[in-house]
This record gives C-alpha cells, structure tokens and sequence, in this order.
C-alpha cells in the first residue's frame, strides 16, 4: 500500500509542477514515467525498515506492538538515505541534455525531461518523509516476513539447477554456447526493422500542394476533399487541418492539408471490404487532383 501510493503521489507533484510552468502533459512525456525509477528508494527504505521491524519484533514478540518505532525507523532510513538522494539525482542529472534541446525539438521533447525529472524529484521527496511515516502508521503489529508456494518453489529449485550446473560444468557452458549460436543464426534472418501493424480504425491522408499555393485555395481543396472523404460509407466523420499546427512543431505552410478520417467498426461496414481497398478507393477518388502527393497511414 505504502509503495502503491506513492506512484499517484508522484505523478501528482509532476502534473502540479508542469501546471506550475505551464507545460503541457503529452503522451510522450507520460509515457516516458517508469514506475521503476519512481519506486527505487520508496522499495530500498520500506525493505530495510521492514527488515529491522521483523528483528525488533522477533526479540520483542506481542511486546514489540506497545514499543516506539520512532528511533528505530529514522535509524534504518537515515543509513541509506543519502544512497537514494544521489541515486534519484543522477538520474535527474541525465536528463539535462534533453533540457538544452532547442526550437522543434525543444517543443516535443522538453515537457518529457520536466514530466520525469519532477516525478523524480517527487518520489525523492516522498521516499525521505512521506514514506518513514507510512511505516511508523501502519506496520505497528508484530512484523513477520511470509512466503509463499511460489516463492518457496523458485527458490528451492533455482538453488538445486545452480548445483547441477556447477556438478556438470562443461555440459552446462557447452549448452550456453550452443543456444548463443542458435540464437545469433535465427537473428541473422531477422528484418533489421520491426514496426507493428496498427489498427486503430483510422486513416491519416496528408496532402502536399505545391509550395506556391495560397490560403484560399489551400481552404477550397481542402473542402471539396473532405466532401470526398465523407461520401464513403465506412467513414464516421473527417477531421481537418490546414498549413502547420497551433503548437508550431511542423514548420511548414498552406501546402501541407491533413485529414483525420475516422472509420466505422469494420463489422458495421455495409460493403465487405478491406481497410487496403478502402484506402486504394480513397486513393482513386482524390486522383483527380493533378500535381498533389498524397500519403496514407
């Protein structure tokens, strides 16, 4: 529980802090919090607490519960708290070269190195306060540590494979190297790229124009296309855009029209068709625009 909360804690601070700044939260910079890095010195300083509670309570028995906790846990958090401190900051301090990135970069991936570095900076603060509470609050019973099946299974079988291995050592380095051979031959067939399909029942058009196109005619285009787009009976709506957008990350001018054209679930489709033709006859329809280059995804 203690652990668990400070993960909402910490994104807590982060979204605060970003609030603070006015930067906005993106998928990229959300996705870029590890729970991992979050949870490194709340898991180090609950386990050296727990660990000291359960030798306390093993000497003290039922009279570990009437005892002060106090000294005890500033004691066993106060002997690697300065371990966590220079941990969380060098991580933090691996993110300054993100920090110095300027103009379109600066734009995308900024909110990123602020998102992590204020949820570290949050986790920190959490782990040498919040979290020596929490202990003092709630682990005030007699603290035994619990195994489980599954616990005991591993760690009594990992134990008896280790021996075997070391009974039968060049079987075992034999075997290692046969299986890195195997490994290296299977990846040598393998594409050096791996992109996964994606289906999100959508098709992104993008229309480049040629470079001397105006406003006006860039707007009138980009009706008669949406019009186009909407005639298909498996798309729900057309969302477009027209020139760069308003956060500045593409620099580019009224030549470049992007369509969002949302789909219908593909088992509401009248027409049996596939998402490729549906494309193809998208394709067909907006070819009579001469000198445009589209781009479907």
């Amino acid at each position: 529980m203690i652990v668990a909360t400070v993960i909402s804690l910490s994104f807590l601070f982060a979204i605060i802090m970003l609030r603070i700044q006015g930067l906005p939260a993106n998928l990229i910079s959300m996705g870029a919090l590890d729970f991992g890095l979050l949870l490194e010195g709340t898991l180090v300083i609950v386990e050296i607490v727990f660990v000291a509670m359960e030798q306390r309570s093993q000497a003290l028995g039922e009279r570990f519960q009437g005892t002060l906790k106090g000294g005890m846990i500033r004691k066993s958090a106060g002997s690697v708290a300065s371990h966590i401190f220079f941990a969380q900051i060098i991580l933090v301090v691996a993110l300054f070269p993100i920090f110095s990135f300027q103009k379109v970069e600066g734009k995308i991936f900024s909110p990123l190195a602020f998102t992590l570095g204020h949820a570290l900076l949050g986790s920190l603060i959490l782990s040498l306060t919040y979290v020596p509470v929490m202990c003092k609050v709630l682990l005030n019973k007699p603290v035994k540590e619990k195994s489980n099946a599954i616990s005991r299974f591993f760690t009594t079988n990992l134990y008896r494979f280790y021996q075997l291995s070391c009974r039968h050592r060049k079987a075992t380095i034999f075997a290692f190297i046969a299986l890195l051979i195997l490994c290296g031959i299977r990846f040598s067939f393998w594409g050096t790229e791996f992109i996964p399909n994606m289906n999100e029942e959508a098709i992104y058009v993008r229309a480049t124009l040629p470079n001397s196109v105006n406003l006006e005619e860039s707007v009138r285009i980009t009706k008669e296309m949406k019009e186009k787009l909407r005639r298909f009976d498996e798309v729900e709506f057309v969302l477009t855009q027209t020139g760069r957008p308003n956060d500045g990350t593409d620099a580019t001018g009224f030549f470049n029209i992007e369509f969002h054209t949302e789909l219908k679930p593909e088992k509401q489709w009248e027409r049996k068709i596939s998402k490729e033709e549906l494309i193809k006859q998208m394709q067909d329809t907006l070819s009579v625009y001469p000198g445009i280059i589209f781009a479907f995804s």
